[in-house]
């Protein structure tokens, strides 16, 4: 299968909500300080059933995703922090620790730093589920129950 890529900045806001909607979620983006200068970078590939972006924003912001619904998504943050509520659950990312999102379950990041750069990686639903179910020889009742951060062993700030 053909891999697809991308990359664009941008200081528009209309813009980047674009971008995340095409290659991630329908997000609702709000500048966490008035006068922040938004600094978008999005480099993103597309293989199959995964999307692996590199993402930042370059300001302080609040992302709402709501229910993911098709994907499993992990955020891996090279630098900065990421604090994010899904599921009920709180949960900071940050270079050592990444954040896991099911499925189902609202999602907001709450504060995605504006030193946060981050590998955001999207894996289809189906796919997903469907190569676990391969791989136990048995069906699963999905969503798979998964944890709600995993720590990456990078350096912790």
């Amino acid at each position: 299968m053909p891999a697809s890529s991308f990359s664009s900045h941008t200081s528009d806001l209309d813009e980047a909500r674009a971008l995340c909607h095409r290659y991630y979620y329908p997000i609702t983006l709000d500048p966490l300080r008035g006068n922040s200068r938004l600094a978008f970078s999005l480099r993103v590939m597309e293989l199959g059933p995964v999307t692996i972006g590199d993402l930042r924003y370059g300001c302080d912001m609040r992302v709402t995703c709501g229910d993911l619904v098709t994907s499993y998504h992990v955020n891996i943050p090279f630098s900065g922090q990421l604090d994010s509520r899904h599921r009920g659950l709180d949960v900071t990312a940050d270079p050592g620790r990444a954040a896991v999102y099911q499925p189902v379950g609202e999602t907001v990041l709450r504060r995605w730093s504006g030193d946060c750069r981050q590998l955001c990686l999207k894996i289809d639903r189906v796919a997903l589920e469907n190569y676990v179910e391969a791989a136990l020889g048995r069906p699963i009742r999905g969503p798979l129950d998964l944890g709600a951060s995993m720590d990456n062993g990078g350096d912790r700030t």
